[in-house]
């Protein structure tokens, strides 16, 4: 996920254009949609136009091809394309190994107990459900 991303356009409208005009935003990443929205470019007085759009939180589920595209009544107007690389492994070395594994186990019983206090019950020594 980046937690940050914006996606600067620049549009340029001719004698004729209405001021505003309505466009559909899109984000794929290996040709699934992950984000659709629309937006509104308003021109007040000018024939070029600078627009950002702010993403906050963009998931890339997995490596490969991620994509803008803007899109006005079904047309593509305009469209980016890039790579996204696999982030690179994590080797854990030997001696963190054993810590790594006793943390996953504290999460897992952690999450748990969550479960169990969500429900409003706790497990007794014995098996049995105390309620």
């Amino acid at each position: 996920m980046l937690p940050d991303v914006s996606v600067l356009a620049v549009w340029e409208r001719e004698e004729g254009d209405p001021n505003l005009i309505n466009l559909e935003f899109t984000t794929h990443n290996n040709g699934t949609q992950v984000n659709a929205t629309q937006v509104i470019v308003d021109w007040p007085a000018a024939t070029v136009n600078r627009f950002i759009i702010n993403l906050a939180g963009l998931v890339i589920s997995e490596p490969g091809e991620m994509s803008f595209t803007f899109r006005r009544e079904g047309n593509v107007l305009a469209s980016y394309s890039f790579r996204v690389a696999a982030p690179p492994a994590q080797v854990i070395q030997p001696e963190y190994r054993e810590l790594f594994a006793a943390a996953q186990d504290v999460v897992r019983n952690h999450a748990g107990d969550q479960a169990e206090h969500a429900g409003g019950t706790s497990a007794a020594a014995d098996g049995r459900t105390q309620a």
